[in-house]
């Protein structure tokens, strides 16, 4: 990592907490579920998962079982915000850090394609074409 001649290693710490700091609000805000996982009654669900399946779950390429300890518990099935699902217990399992980030950037990718499809978006595009113009009807379309 490049290091600022003139900042010292207090300004660049500092720095790097105030971005992080940032970084962590900008995610809060995108993520309007985020204040479940903040429940003691989630934090006592974790737990039991992780003591129960201590070794993550999630299949290698090869199909030969992962052989790193669990430090997550991931909904198998996206909940949304409901807490039925949130809290079912057939929809958990303990992945370690690889497999989980994997599988969340594999969700994030998905959604983020969906929303740029225009087949499958659920916003309507309102934008009428730049050749045709407003109130004409000779430009407007059959």
């Amino acid at each position: 990592m490049w290091a600022c001649p003139v900042m010292g290693a207090k300004e660049r710490a500092e720095r790097r907490a105030i971005v992080r700091r940032e970084q962590d609000a900008a995610r809060r805000s995108r993520d309007k579920y985020r204040h479940l996982y903040g429940l003691a009654a989630w934090k006592s669900l974790r737990i039991w998962k992780l003591n129960l399946n201590p070794m993550c779950e999630a299949k290698e390429k090869d199909g030969s079982a992962c052989r790193e300890g669990a430090y997550t518990v991931h909904h198998v099935k996206d909940h949304k915000g409901n807490l039925e699902l949130f809290f079912d217990r057939k929809n958990l399992e303990s992945l370690c850090k690889r497999h989980h980030d994997a599988e969340t950037m594999r969700r994030v990718n998905e959604a983020r394609a969906e929303e740029n499809d225009p087949l499958t978006s659920k916003t309507e595009d309102v934008r009428s074409p730049h050749w045709v113009k407003e109130n004409d009807p000779d430009s407007m379309g059959p």
